[in-house]
């Protein structure tokens, strides 16, 4: 959808365009990029694995790999990451993504650390009392302005 209004500035007549659904559109378009892997440059590996991926979103939600990125300019880097599971990499690319990522409540304090390590707009910093939530197997994260909201599924 697209709004149109007319303002008045300086006696000149201006039109403000405004797409409605920009950001849902900007975001399923990245997210169907990186499932088609079209125009991928960089390739991130951890336990052998490898996961494509865009140096621009991982830039714009991790100052980690912005700077690894601008420090060390390559076509298309591969970044291996040590002591992280191929689970682990798979939910940070979903929630740089989505904005959102289901967790395994055995999975997430290593997935919190990873998030932190990498300081992960949105996640960095986060301290969950997993011992709360042994009765659940996924917790799931939606990020709504800069807020975290925690919805619990049980099995």
């Amino acid at each position: 959808m697209l709004a149109i209004s007319k303002t008045m500035d300086t006696g000149d007549d201006h039109f403000s365009l405004k797409w409605n659904n920009f950001r849902s559109s900007l975001t399923e378009g990245f997210h169907d990029f990186l499932q088609e892997e079209m125009m991928v440059d960089v390739t991130l590996a951890a336990e052998g694995k490898f996961l494509q991926a865009h140096k621009l979103v991982l830039s714009v939600c991790s100052p980690y790999f912005k700077n690894l990125f601008n420090v060390n300019p390559c076509k298309h880097p591969i970044v291996i990451l040590k002591d992280v599971s191929h689970n682990e990499l798979s939910y940070v690319l979903q929630f740089m993504y989505k904005g959102e990522v289901g967790v395994k409540h055995e999975e997430l304090p290593s997935f919190l650390k990873l998030a932190d390590t990498l300081k992960l707009k949105g996640l960095a910093g986060v301290k969950v009392e997993v011992s709360y939530i042994q009765n659940f197997s996924y917790f799931w994260w939606n990020m709504q302005n800069t807020h975290i909201n925690f919805h619990l599924f049980s099995e």
